[in-house]
């Protein structure tokens, strides 16, 4: 009996049925509020001070965000049930030299438990720090690969990031 439960979670944890690591926020200030207090683990920040101006950085990531992030994508499974993902970002100016992107995502999901009205995955805000400079803070999972961050730095940077999430 204990080796046929044993394999059942398996299985669960396996096929996503239980959330495993990433925290689902549905708010952003639930997402802001975990990671200052650092209530759940896996979630980190990481900042990077870029020689672009702060408006600059605010049109790359739009671009970024348009070519790379905002997407719907279908996974089908054998028997016709099917996972449907939609993914978009918001930005929002919180002061002069301001802001804010944050990435949300809603699924339609017959195999993974998501909170009804999705969740924000991550925060990326965005500040001036002086003539030309700014700095740019990734708050959120850990369990994203760094070719995620980096690419979301990158084109912070003006850079055109290789990696795309809209291309998996």
């Amino acid at each position: 009996m204990r080796r046929i439960l044993l394999m059942i979670a398996g299985v669960m944890v396996l096929s996503g049925c239980i959330s495993v690591g990433i925290p689902m926020h549905k708010t952003i200030g639930e997402l802001r509020t975990d990671i200052k207090n650092k209530t759940s683990s896996g979630l980190i920040s990481e900042s990077r001070d870029i020689s672009r101006r702060w408006g600059d950085v605010q049109k790359s990531m739009e671009k970024y965000a348009n070519r790379c992030l905002n997407f719907k994508s279908t996974t089908t499974y054998k028997r016709g049930a099917a996972d449907i993902r939609y993914q978009r970002t918001f930005f929002e100016k919180t002061g002069k030299y301001k802001s804010y992107m944050a990435l949300h995502v809603e699924d339609k999901s017959y195999v993974t438990p998501i909170p009804k009205g999705g969740y924000y995955r991550y925060i990326l805000d965005m500040e001036s720090i002086g003539k030309g400079k700014s700095r740019v803070t990734y708050h959120g999972p850990q369990l994203f690969s760094s070719d995620t961050i980096n690419a979301l730095f990158e084109a912070a940077e003006g850079k055109n990031p290789k990696f795309c999430l809209a291309d998996e």
